[in-house]
């Protein structure tokens, strides 16, 4: 939620975790912000988990030169569904209802490991208190990352413009997440 690039978030993702994603969904407001990368022209069919670590670094590198990211094999284009749309945990009709996307769409189960990066510009502070009002979610949710927006003056010179939170609050919010069975980690 919040991809911005693939060589961000999205590669990270694929690189640390010792699993084979099935699909990636990628939510980015700004249209042709996000894209993936080219495919390569010859099929790798090895899944990312069954390669050495040095080997992944050579496939993908974090970190390119010149325009185009390096291309991923097609495998790994096929599973990323990248969409525009704002998130929220509402269903007004211009937003995707994150809880109903990740329940109902996805159809996602405490069976599916599920990883969240959330980085949705403080809408976070209406999507993780009903999160943590639903018994469901923290079984489903398997891990999560999440940007907390908050108002504080070391902030501000990053580009995030005044929060209604403080750090306080945004500590708080991390802190009552664990509470209910949340594993979450800040990000970045």
């Amino acid at each position: 939620l919040g991809g911005k690039e693939f060589n961000s978030s999205v590669l990270w993702m694929l690189r640390h975790y010792p699993l084979d994603f099935t699909e990636v969904h990628v939510f980015e407001v700004k249209k042709g912000l996000f894209l993936v990368p080219p495919r390569q022209e010859q099929d790798d069919e090895a899944q990312y988990s069954q390669i050495k670590p040095k080997k992944r670094l050579e496939k993908v590198s974090v970190f390119w030169q010149g325009d185009e990211p390096p291309p991923v094999p097609n495998w790994m284009a096929e599973r990323i569904h990248v969409y525009t749309d704002f998130v929220d945990n509402t269903d007004y009709h211009k937003h995707v209802n994150i809880t109903r996307f990740i329940k109902d769409v996805l159809r996602l189960t405490a069976e599916d490991t599920v990883v969240v990066k959330m980085d949705i510009e403080g809408k976070e502070w209406d999507v993780l208190p009903s999160w943590m009002q639903d018994p469901e979610m923290p079984s489903i949710v398997d891990e999560i990352f999440v940007e907390v927006h908050y108002s504080h003056a070391s902030v501000l010179g990053f580009g995030w413009r005044p929060f209604n939170h403080t750090r306080q609050e945004a500590t708080q919010l991390l802190v009552d997440m664990r509470a209910k069975g949340f594993f979450v980690h800040p990000w970045p």
